[in-house]
């Protein structure tokens, strides 16, 4: 079997702002446009949406409710899901 490398889910161009919502856990099949972290900026809530395959699990997060974060901070690791 071919090995799969785990993508990941990160902050759009940007953004600054606090994580309030992870609606996703490790062990989660999801399919991509899933909204995988919620963060709240100063202007808006952003759902951050999963990307990489049109399924996927989520194999880590990588962020905590309350975090802040900024563009390229990387959020969850993903794998192809069968």
């Amino acid at each position: 079997t071919t090995p799969i490398i785990s993508d990941q889910v990160s902050i759009p161009d940007g953004v600054v702002g606090d994580v309030v919502e992870i609606p996703v856990v490790v062990g989660d099949v999801v399919d991509e446009g899933t909204h995988a972290v919620i963060i709240e900026t100063h202007k808006a809530c952003l759902n951050v949406k999963a990307t990489g395959h049109r399924r996927m699990r989520v194999v880590e997060v990588l962020t905590r409710i309350g975090q802040e974060v900024k563009e390229g901070d990387r959020l969850l690791m993903v794998e192809k899901a069968d």
